[in-house]
C-alpha cells in the first residue's frame, strides 16, 4: 500500500477482522461452497455483536461512524476467507445508506434499528430486462389512496439477499415514463409478506450468498426522498460505496 501507512486504530481493526473470519468462517468456509451452502446466519449474528454490520453508519443513529478505507480493510480480510459471506454481510449497510442520506427521521430510526439488531437488507435493483441499464427498470409503484401508501408489482432478478428483512426497491413511480427520470427509490419491510422468493440462483462463486428472483405483488412500500430521484440520485449514491466494497472483496479474494 505505497504511499499510505496504516494508523495504530486500523491495524488492530484489520487484525480483529482477520482474526474473526479465520476462525468464524475459516473452518466452514469450503462446505459452503462445495454445497451451495445457506447463508450462515450464525457467524452473522456473532458479526453483529461484534459491531460489523454497522461499523460504517452515523453514530447519530446507532453506528459506529468509521470511514471508507477502514470498510475496505474489514471487507478485504473478510473476502480472503469467504468473499460471499462479507458480500451478503454488508448489503444491508450499503443498502441502507439512501435512507440515512435522504429518508426521513423516523425512516431513518425505525429501518437502522433492523440492522442493529442483526438483520439483513437488501437493495433491488436489476430485472429480468434491466440489468446493467438500469434506465429499464419497469416494476411498477403505484400509490394507493385507498390503503394510504404505495404498492410495488413487477419481477426482480439477481437480488442478493432477496430475502432480507429490509429492500431498498427501484421502482417506476411516474406512469408513461421509460426512462431514468420516471423513477423513485422506495424501502420494503419484510413483515408485509408480499415478496414471494421465486428462485435462487446457481452461481459460479460467492455461494453462501443467496441471489434471488423476487415477485412482488401489491407490496406496501415507503418512498425514500423525492419522487423521481431514485435512479439518477440515489442509486449513483448507493453504488458509490457498494463499488469499494466489491473492490475490497475482489483483492480479498485474489
Amino acid at each position: 500500500m505505497s504511499g499510505y501507512v496504516l494508523t495504530e486504530m486500523q491495524k488492530d481493526l484489520q487484525k480483529f477482522a482477520r482474526d474473526f473470519a479465520q476462525k468464524e468462517l475459516g473452518p466452514i468456509a469450503a462446505e459452503i461452497d462445495r454445497t451451495h451452502g445457506p447463508f450462515p446466519m450464525e457467524v452473522f449474528r456473532k458479526f453483529c455483536d461484534a459491531g460489523f454490520n454497522t461499523m460504517f453508519l452515523p453514530e447519530a443513529y446507532g453506528g459506529q461512524g468509521f470511514g471508507a478505507f477502514d470498510m475496505v480493510l474489514v471487507n478485504e480480510e473478510f473476502a480472503k476467507v469467504d468473499a460471499g459471506f462479507i458480500c451478503s454481510a454488508t448489503t444491508g449497510e450499503f443498502g441502507i445508506e439512501p435512507v440515512m442520506l435522504f429518508g426521513t427521521e423516523e425512516q431513518k430510526h425505525y429501518y437502522m434499528d433492523f440492522l442493529l439488531n442483526g438483520k439483513l437488507g437488501a437493495f433491488a435493483l436489476t430485472e429480468p430486462d434491466a440489468g446493467s441499464d438500469l434506465q429499464a427498470v419497469m416494476l411498477k409503484a403505484h400509490w394507493d389512496e385507498a390503503k394510504g401508501t404505495w404498492l410495488l408489482n413487477g419481477v426482480k432478478r439477481f437480488i442478493t439477499n432477496g430475502d432480507g428483512h429490509i429492500s431498498l426497491v427501484l421502482a417506476r413511480s411516474e406512469e408513461g415514463t421509460a426512462d431514468a427520470r420516471g423513477l423513485s427509490m422506495f424501502v420494503y419491510d419484510r413483515n408485509h409478506m408480499a415478496v414471494k422468493v421465486r428462485r435462487i440462483e446457481n452461481k459460479l462463486g460467492i455461494k453462501g450468498s443467496p441471489t434471488c428472483e423476487l415477485v412482488f405483488t401489491n407490496a406496501p412500500a415507503e418512498l425514500v426522498g423525492d419522487r423521481k430521484m431514485g435512479l439518477i440520485k440515489y442509486v449513483m449514491s448507493l453504488m458509490n460505496a457498494a463499488r469499494l466494497g466489491i473492490g475490497a472483496q475482489s483483492t480479498g479474494l485474489s
